[in-house]
Parts: C-alpha cells; structure tokens; sequence
C-alpha cells in the first residue's frame, strides 16, 4: 500500500503475522470489520505527526472539515486535548473505536 499522505495512515498485523498497511483510519476499520479474527496489533498515525500510536490508546475524531485519503473522515491523535481542539475548530466528534466498529459496513455506506 503506498501511503498518500501523513497524518492518516493505519497498519495491522493480521494472525497469519503479516503487516497490512492503510492509507486511511477508515480502512482500517473496515478491514478489522470484515477480517472477523482478533487483531491483536493495530496502529493508527497520529494526526500531529508524532508516529504511530496503538489503536486502543488513540483519540479519534470522525468530521472535522478536511478530507482524509479515501474519503472516511477519520483521524486519530495520541494527546487527546489535541484532538478535542481539533474537533471543536472544524466541528467533527470525538468518536469511541467500539461505535465506529460497530458501524462496519455503514462506515462504507456514509462515505460514499
């Protein structure tokens, strides 16, 4: 996967111990969805370019004007005041992991 620009990117290793890379937060969500194992191993950029931060730590905000890569909307962000500036300027939410997996195909449907 090449990866388009920073800020947005996301990678997990899947059981078979491969690394599979993303462009976008909301992909891998997606992949997470439809993959239907545990995944145990998940990263997502964090939006103020400090690295890569593990899923389960990360704020993420869902809307907040801009655009990601492929369109979802999703950014994550290790410092959690960052992200909570960064939804109130462009007026996205801060969104639980456990919604927006839950969502799965519909992430797909509001995107389009």
């Amino acid at each position: 996967m090449l990866i388009a620009a920073g800020g947005f990117a996301a990678e997990r290793r899947g059981r078979d111990a491969v690394l599979h890379k993303y462009d976008d937060v909301g992909c891998l969500l997606l992949a997470l969805s439809a993959a239907h194992e545990e995944t145990t191993q998940a990263w997502v950029e964090d939006h103020q370019g400090s690295g890569f931060v593990p899923l389960m730590e990360a704020t993420l905000v869902r809307g907040g004007g801009g655009s990601t890569p492929m369109g979802y909307g999703i950014v994550a962000f290790r410092d959690p005041v960052a992200a909570s500036r960064f939804a109130a300027r462009g007026g996205g939410q801060i969104t639980r992991l456990e919604d927006l997996l839950r969502a799965g195909p519909q992430l797909a449907e509001d995107h389009r």
